[in-house]
């Protein structure tokens, strides 16, 4: 992936030295369309998801549209309503979580961010800190 905040930043710098020129300008818009057009993009992938028990299944689009859901003879058999229902919505569920982890590594790339490490889990750390404190008592 090319790194297009990069670029973007780089454009406008630069069309911002020449004074903002007509022709830096289109360089910018140029970086700037580009950037969109990858983002766009990212629409037209899809990802597939199952149940935990992988009876039913689901594929997602970029937008987390459901695109279509699987559901097998033997969930058809083996499930009741109820049971084929939360099925459904656990594939669902798999399938854009998959598809958010996609879109994360992704857009990481595009703006080239894919070096910055994740944020911390708050939570975890203070968690490990209430250890550590309780370790020393």
């Amino acid at each position: 992936m090319t790194d297009r905040m990069g670029t973007i930043g780089d454009s406008a710098q630069e069309a911002q030295r020449q004074g903002y020129t007509g022709e830096s300008m289109r360089r910018v818009t140029e970086a700037v369309d580009g950037f969109a057009a990858e983002i766009a993009a990212l629409t037209d992938e899809s990802a597939e998801g199952y149940d935990s028990l992988g009876l039913v299944g689901a594929r997602v689009t970029g937008d987390y549209r459901v695109e279509h859901v699987y559901i097998s003879p033997q969930a058809m058999a083996a499930l009741d309503a109820a049971a084929l229902g939360a099925a459904c919505r656990e594939a669902i569920v798999a399938a854009r979580t998959s598809m958010g982890e996609r879109l994360t590594q992704r857009l990481a790339g595009i703006s080239g961010n894919a070096d910055i490490p994740p944020p911390t889990d708050l939570s975890a750390a203070l968690d490990q800190l209430r250890l550590a404190v309780e370790r020393t008592r």
